[in-house]
Formats: structure tokens, C-alpha cells, sequence
């Protein structure tokens, strides 16, 4: 694929009638990641130079002109590429944070999105360690950019809970929650609303979703608030029946999913 890339890169007419956009910048992105943080260190060096030619040819599509080595994102992924062949775990978490990080800032907004589902869509590796840092780099780029995605929560919320179902990985599940946790920081309201809104009795993923967010203090605070008013402004009952048959009341769901939340 890199040398696919990098022929489709020399060959490529630049010019005005050129697309403006690379569409396809955050599936191929997300789809490569978890290669970047492989087992192997021969694969790791290959996929970060699959990365670089990515971002490259997106950043060709989005400016008219190559980028220079002398950029610094450039010189960012150059300096990973030296490092990744070291199998050190600390430093690969180190190496998996930078790479976020450079995603997050050559990535277009409209991107975003893409990225994150395309990443949650491919845990279900069969290596653990890409498997476990594909999802940290995951809770980095949402720790960077996750003001920017409130518009695709329910769908984020959907596929984290199928990458939660396919992964058997600790590791992986894990850092999957941390992300979860990472975007209800920036949208406490939004991400617990939709947790209330999962069938009840809440199964085992959506419970460990609650026990995560105790890990911050100050979250904790904000979301049991958030409870609070809930219980104090919603209805706890749903009625039903005509003026002429007996009322009876059914228990209304958000209210009763709060009191599932806090067991």
C-alpha cells in the first residue's frame, strides 16, 4: 500500500479543477492505526509510513501543494518512524499520543467522525497490542477534538458499545471507556442522556460505563446533578387509560434509568 500511495502521490495532476477534499482521509486513517501499534515492529514502521503518505496526500487534495519535509508534522512522523521500532511499552504509549495528536491537527473537522468510527470498527483485531492502542489513540484524539463531534453522539455511543461486545481484550475495553469518559467531560448531558436511553435492566458494558465515571471527582459531581434535576423536573410515573377507566401509572424511563445508574 505505501508504495501504491506514494506512486498515486508522484502521478497525481495538481490544479485548480483538483478536488478540494480527500474524502476517504479518516476511514483510511482509522483502518491503519491499529497497525501502527502492532506487535511487530516491522509492520509498526511500515503502517507509520502508510500514515505519513496519507496525511500527504490529503493535505495535497486540501492545498494544492506538497508539504515540505520541513513541516512540523512531518518531522513529527519522522521521529516516530526512528522510534518505533523500539518495543517498549511506555514508549509506545508516548508514540500512540503523538500520533493523535498529529491526526488531530491535519485532520479536517469534517473528518472527525469518520475517524473515531472507523478506529471503533476496527478493535476487533486479533493483536492485542494494536487492538489496545488503536483504542487509546482513540481516547487521546476525542481528548483533543471531542468538542467539536456533540453531533455524532449517538452513533459514537452505538459503535463504542459493539467494539465493547466484539472485544474481549482488558486492555482494549479499557481504554474504550476511558474514551467514553473523555467525550462525557466535554458533553456531560448529551453521552449520559443517551446511556439513559439504553434498554433497562443496563447490561453489563453500560454498567461498567457508570463505574467509569467515577474515576473523576469532578465529573462525578457534574453528572449527579444532572441526575438530580432529572428526578426533580421528570415525572417519575407515565399515565394511561381514559377519564372513565382506571388510571394506571407506568414508571417513566429516564427517571427510572437514573436510579438503575446510580445502583
Amino acid at each position: 500500500m505505501e508504495k501504491t500511495l506514494d506512486s498515486y502521490i508522484k502521478s497525481m495532476k495538481i490544479g485548480g479543477e483538483a478536488p478540494s477534499k480527500f474524502h476517504q482521509t479518516g476511514s483510511m486513517l482509522g483502518k491503519v492505526v491499529p497497525r501502527c501499534i502492532d506487535s511487530n515492529a516491522k509492520v509498526r514502521e511500515t503502517c507509520v509510513n502508510i500514515l505519513k503518505k496519507i496525511l500527504e496526500l490529503a493535505c495535497i487534495y486540501e492545498t494544492l501543494t506538497i508539504p515540505e519535509e520541513s513541516a512540523q508534522w512531518m518531522k513529527d512522523l519522522m521521529a516516530i518512524r526512528e522510534k518505533i521500532m523500539v518495543d517498549d511499552c511506555d514508549e509506545i504509549v508516548v508514540i500512540a499520543k503523538q500520533i493523535a495528536n498529529i491526526i488531530a491537527m491535519r485532520l479536517s473537522n469534517q473528518q472527525y467522525v469518520t475517524f473515531s468510527k472507523a478506529l471503533l470498527y476496527n478493535l476487533h483485531d486479533s493483536d492485542a497490542n494494536a487492538s489496545a492502542g488503536a483504542a487509546l489513540v482513540l481516547n487521546f484524539f476525542i481528548k483533543i477534538k471531542g468538542s467539536e463531534i456533540f453531533h455524532a453522539i449517538p452513533d459514537l455511543v452505538k459503535d463504542s458499545f459493539y467494539a465493547l461486545k466484539v472485544c474481549d481484550n482488558a486492555g482494549t475495553r479499557k481504554n474504550i471507556y476511558m474514551a467514553l469518559v473523555s467525550l462525557t467531560k466535554f458533553h456531560p448531558k448529551l453521552v449520559t442522556s443517551e446511556m439513559l436511553l439504553q434498554p433497562l435492566p443496563f447490561d453489563a458494558n453500560v454498567c461498567e460505563y457508570w463505574h467509569s465515571l467515577t474515576s473523576d471527582d469532578a465529573l462525578t459531581g457534574t453528572i449527579l446533578d444532572n441526575f438530580l434535576e432529572i428526578i426533580f423536573e421528570v415525572s417519575p410515573y407515565e399515565t394511561s387509560g381514559s377519564e372513565s377507566e382506571k388510571v394506571q401509572k407506568v414508571l417513566a424511563h429516564q427517571p427510572f434509568s437514573v436510579v438503575c445508574a446510580l445502583k
